[in-house]
């Protein structure tokens, strides 16, 4: 026995700590919906689908709470160790997280919750409810993150009028009218692809334009994109995996280079011009007098 008694458990200070706990996560959120509310909320959706959104964001947070603190442990324990951290931007399209990608980032969250579970269960069974809002999130974040990316579930819930803002019921005039272009310049020409991209000289000019060169002009990463730029001279545009042509989409100094070499190089992979000029003849660039 430990002395004097451990532990110790006082009902009050633990009801008090929760409660105070409470009332710091959750008041901030009452007393916005509170400000909306007096401010109008035709905007938002109206009172009761703000007070809705209000509830439904809170259970969520409820669920991402602990996955986020095992990614940001993760995060600092790397930095910590000198181990690198990649930092990828993630997807700005309409796209799903798939179960595989989900499985694959938290499987191992799911596991910590499960056996973290089951042995709170078998030391103390009652101790588990207070502690099921951790686990039980960890054990459901596969499901969480691959449902929570459903396009179809944004959707439904834009239509139900469901974590609303001004912006999206009555969207500005600069909003509308790039929708509006946007709409016209997708039905007038399909996107070109990464060998268009590279070979055509407009596109290639707009994207290395577009872009922004994040990297030093210093000897090894001008000898690095010397070697990635003739092995993709060589290798064409098949050979290349999804991650290589984002590497050389993000820089433009590269893009460039690529694009140069390929067209003064008479040993150019030929799959450059079939793919990329589809349609031309010759791969020689029209004059004009």
């Amino acid at each position: 026995m430990l002395f004097p008694v451990w532990p110790q458990w006082n009902p009050t200070l633990a009801v008090g700590l929760f409660g105070v706990t409470a009332l710091l996560l959750f008041l901030p959120k009452l007393l916005s919906v509170l400000l909306v509310w007096i401010q109008g909320s035709r905007q938002f959706g109206g009172p009761l689908k703000v007070l809705a959104s209000m509830v439904l964001e809170s259970l969520f947070s409820m669920l991402l709470a602990p996955v986020r603190m095992l990614f940001h442990t993760r995060f600092v324990l790397t930095s910590l160790m000198g181990w690198a951290v990649q930092w990828r931007s993630p997807s700005r399209e309409n796209s799903d997280t798939t179960w595989g990608d989900a499985f694959r980032a938290h499987w191992s969250q799911t596991l910590i919750g499960a056996v973290w579970a089951a042995g709170v269960y078998v030391m103390e069974p009652t101790f588990l409810w207070w502690l099921s809002p951790i686990v039980v999130a960890l054990m459901l974040s596969i499901p969480v993150s691959a449902l929570s990316s459903r396009v179809s579930l944004g959707r439904f819930c834009f239509q139900r009028r469901l974590f609303r803002i001004p912006d999206e019921t009555q969207p500005p005039r600069v909003l509308r009218r790039m929708v509006s272009l946007l709409s016209r310049m997708n039905t007038g020409m399909a996107a070109p692809s990464f060998a268009q991209v590279v070979v055509d000289p407009v596109p290639n000019a707009l994207a290395t334009a577009l872009a922004t060169s994040r990297h030093n002009d210093v000897e090894p990463i001008r000898r690095r994109r010397a070697e990635r730029v003739a092995r993709g001279v060589r290798m064409g545009p098949a050979a290349m995996s999804r991650l290589e042509r984002l590497d050389f989409l993000d820089d433009p100094v590269m893009l460039s280079q690529l694009h140069y070499h390929i067209w003064d190089d008479s040993k150019a992979h030929r799959s450059w011009f079939d793919c990329g000029l589809p349609g031309r003849e010759s791969k020689h660039l029209p004059t004009f007098n």
